[in-house]
C-alpha cells in the first residue's frame, strides 16, 4: 500500500479569486488573526514577487506592500472543498482518504505491485483533476510527509517516488465523522453567569483534547438541560476552531442568559475534526529569503 497526496497549489488564493475574479493580477494577502500581529497564510504570485511569505507578520507584509490587498483566512473554505472531493472519493473510488491539510488530501493506493499502484494512483488523479476542475500535483510515496514533498516537486501531473528498503508504509484511515464530547452535570440548578463559566471550561476541556490529537473542529452542538426542558443549538463555524477562548467565543455568541438560566447539565460536542491549519510564525533564515526575491 502506497499512499497519494493530491496538492492543490495557492487553493486559497484560487478560491479567492474564483470568487473575485476583478483581483487577478493584483498582489493578495491573507491573514490569519487580527491586527499586524496576524500572520500571513496565503500569498498570490504578485505578493510573493513582493517579497511576502506565509508566517510573516501583518505589519512585515503590509510595509513590504502598502497596495496590496489584505483579506481574512479563508481555510474553511478551503476545507469545505476538500471535504467535497474527498467525499466523492471516498464513494467512487476508497473510503482510506483524508484532508491533510488546507491545500492536499491523502487517498491510500494498494496494488500488486509499485507499478500497478502507479498506474491506480494516475487514474486517481485523472478523476481528482475532473472533479476539482483547478490545478492540482500529485505525489506517490510510502508515507504523507513524502508524499506531500513529491507532489510539492512535481512541475504536473504526478511524481512516484521509488519504493526504499526498509520503507514503512503509513497507512490511510477509513473515514469516520468522529466527535469528541464533554458534559457536566450540577446538583444545583446554575444562574447564567454560573452556567457561561461551566462552558467556558468545558471549552478548555474540549481545546485540551483537540491539542492533543493535533486537530481543529469545524461544527459544534450545545445540549443545556434545564428544570423545565432542554435547549439545543448548533454552533455554525466558518474558520476551525483550535482554543478553548475560540471554541467560547462561538458558543457565547449563540447562548444568551435567559437560556442559560437553571442549567442542570451542559453537553458541548465538537465535530468535523480537521488538519491544524494555523500559520506558524516565518523563522529568520525565510525573512532573508523574502529579502532576496525582493531585491531580484
Amino acid at each position: 500500500m502506497r499512499v497519494l497526496c493530491a496538492w492543490f497549489p495557492k487553493l486559497d488564493i484560487d478560491i479567492v479569486l474564483r470568487q473575485r475574479p476583478t483581483l487577478a493580477g493584483r498582489p493578495v494577502v491573507l491573514l490569519q488573526g487580527h491586527g499586524d500581529r496576524a500572520l500571513v497564510s496565503g500569498v498570490s504570485c504578485e505578493a510573493s514577487r513582493l517579497g511576502i511569505l506565509p508566517g510573516m507578520s501583518a505589519g512585515q507584509a503590509r510595509r513590504r506592500s502598502p497596495g496590496a490587498v489584505f483579506l481574512a483566512d479563508n481555510s474553511g473554505a478551503c476545507l469545505d472543498e476538500l471535504e467535497r472531493l474527498a467525499m466523492i472519493l471516498r464513494t467512487r473510488v476508497t473510503t482510506r482518504v483524508e484532508v491533510g491539510g488546507r491545500d492536499h488530501l491523502f487517498v491510500a493506493i494498494d496494488g500488486e505491485d509499485h507499478d500497478a499502484e502507479k498506474a491506480l494512483a494516475l487514474r486517481v488523479m485523472g478523476l481528482v483533476r475532473t472533479w476539482a476542475a483547478r490545478p492540482v500535483r500529485g505525489g506517490l510515496a510510502a508515507t504523507r510527509a513524502d508524499a506531500l514533498e513529491a507532489a510539492r516537486a512535481s512541475r504536473r501531473g504526478m511524481l512516484a517516488l521509488p519504493p526504499a528498503h526498509g520503507d514503512q508504509p503509513d497507512r490511510v484511515g477509513i473515514f469516520r465523522n468522529e466527535e469528541v464530547t464533554a458534559r457536566r452535570a450540577f446538583p444545583d440548578a446554575l444562574g447564567g453567569a454560573g452556567a457561561r463559566a461551566a462552558i467556558g471550561e468545558l471549552c478548555v476541556r474540549l481545546a485540551g483534547i483537540l491539542a492533543g490529537r493535533g486537530v481543529g473542529a469545524r461544527a459544534i452542538a450545545v445540549d443545556v438541560a434545564t428544570r423545565e426542558g432542554h435547549v439545543r443549538v448548533r454552533v455554525p463555524s466558518p474558520q476551525p476552531a483550535f482554543t478553548g477562548a475560540e471554541l467560547m467565543a462561538l458558543v457565547a455568541g449563540q447562548l444568551t442568559p435567559d437560556l442559560l438560566e437553571g442549567a442542570t447539565r451542559i453537553e458541548i460536542r465538537v465535530g468535523r475534526l480537521c488538519p491544524d491549519v494555523r500559520v506558524a510564525p516565518l523563522g529568520v533564515a525565510n525573512f532573508e529569503r523574502a529579502d532576496l526575491a525582493l531585491a531580484g
